[in-house]
């Protein structure tokens, strides 16, 4: 696949795959799906700047620092995967939808700043404190069930919601 420079778009999801090294020279990718793989090292995504969406949800990824440079990404999807800090994503300021459900997440102060969101999934995680979440007005849908979250009053300002 490292050949195929010219790709936009490519969807391997639901295929064996642990190394993604031949990918690293697709920077005209602007979408890429790797959902429902065996993948643990991202680190050659972090040169496919041109991404807007990219699916990795369902693999053994922990570490997302390779993410963070990916600024041009509107749709992020990672639930499923084995991550609990998730700073690298508080400079991908042009995200609408992200997806961290199904993780071992419990610090989401780094999503304060992601204020294009509309969609937001963070149900199956340890939150308790959603406190960072009270200036994410675009949204209009978030989940936060199987959390341990036990003051909802953050969530007054939010109301542009549709579903919760």
């Amino acid at each position: 696949l490292s050949n195929l420079t010219n790709l936009t778009s490519l969807s391997l999801a639901g295929n064996q795959i642990s190394d993604i090294k031949p990918l690293s020279n697709l920077t005209n990718l602007t979408s890429l799906s790797l959902g429902a793989n065996q993948i643990s090292d991202i680190k050659p995504l972090s040169n496919l700047t041109n991404l807007t969406s990219l699916d990795l949800s369902g693999n053994q990824i922990s570490d997302i620092k390779p993410l963070s440079n990916l600024t041009n990404l509107t749709s992020l999807d990672l639930w499923n995967n084995q991550i609990s800090d998730i700073k690298p994503l508080s400079n991908l300021t042009k995200l609408t939808s992200l997806d961290l459900s199904v993780n071992q997440i419990s610090d989401i102060k780094p999503l304060s700043n992601l204020t294009k969101l509309t969609e937001l999934n963070l149900w199956g995680n340890k939150i308790s404190d959603i406190k960072s979440l009270s200036n994410l007005t675009n949204l209009t849908s978030l989940s936060l069930a199987g959390n341990q979250i036990s003051d909802i009053k953050p969530l007054s300002n939010l109301t542009n919601l549709t579903s919760l």
